[in-house]
């Protein structure tokens, strides 16, 4: 008895095989998909303001004249001694071109700088514009024993018989002159007089005349009216 084989018809194989490449190509075609994520945005970090332009020492100077017209005197003191403390030190030599030089406050405030006769004066000049009357102020030339130098300070008298306070480049501290044994007063001025400077007569003395006596001091209030055009705020 025969064995019969089953045969599959050649078009049928080769449609099977067709079939299978064609399934094959197709997954391997296929692209996986990506899942995107709803991310955060990176947070924006925003630039901190620039820093206000410092201002000038005549703009502060202006600042300063608004805005301490109606305090105590004692603060007026202690700001304006503290404004001018801060400027540079520089000898007239190098500021000025000259062995001595006594510069108006504008000139100070221009120069942002000056010796301890600058500085006083200035300190005087804008006490003045605070409403200080003069009769209470007093630049004062002392001899320190600190430096074994000529010096001047600034004074200021609450009344007729208190100890003066003194208001100092060297010594930041506002103190009576009784307090202030490192200094010798020799004579003392301001635009309506000049005197003699005892320190057993609490920095007082007997008046010498006008201050126009003064040549230095003399030289600067002729220059002074000047100022006018230049410090007060258009």
């Amino acid at each position: 008895m025969k064995t019969l084989q089953a045969t599959c018809p050649a078009s049928t194989t080769m449609l099977l095989l067709l079939l299978v490449l064609l399934l094959t190509l197709s997954s391997c075609a296929r692209k996986p998909q990506v899942v995107q994520r709803d991310e955060a945005p990176p947070e924006m970090v925003q630039p901190a303001p620039p820093p206000p332009p410092e201002l000038t020492k005549l703009e502060a100077w202006r600042q300063l004249v608004r805005e301490k017209q109606a305090v105590p005197v004692q603060e007026k003191l202690q700001t304006v001694n503290t404004f001018f403390n801060k400027f540079e030190f520089v000898e007239d030599r190098y500021l000025w071109g000259r062995d001595d030089y006594w510069a108006t406050l504008f000139e100070t405030l221009s120069m942002s700088g000056g010796d301890c006769e600058d500085l006083t004066i200035a300190k005087y000049f804008t006490l003045r514009e605070l409403d200080i009357p003069d009769q209470r102020l007093r630049i004062t030339y002392v001899i320190s024993l600190q430096t074994k130098k000529p010096h001047m300070v600034l004074t200021y008298s609450p009344e007729a018989n208190t100890d003066p306070l003194v208001l100092d480049t060297i010594n930041q501290q506002i103190l009576p002159v009784s307090r202030r044994s490192d200094l010798v007063p020799v004579y003392s001025f301001n635009e309506n007089g000049y005197w003699l400077a005892r320190q057993q007569e609490g920095w007082k003395g007997k008046q010498l005349g006008s201050s126009t006596k003064l040549s230095m001091w003399w030289g600067l209030l002729q220059r002074a009216p000047g100022d006018r055009w230049n410090l007060p705020e258009g």
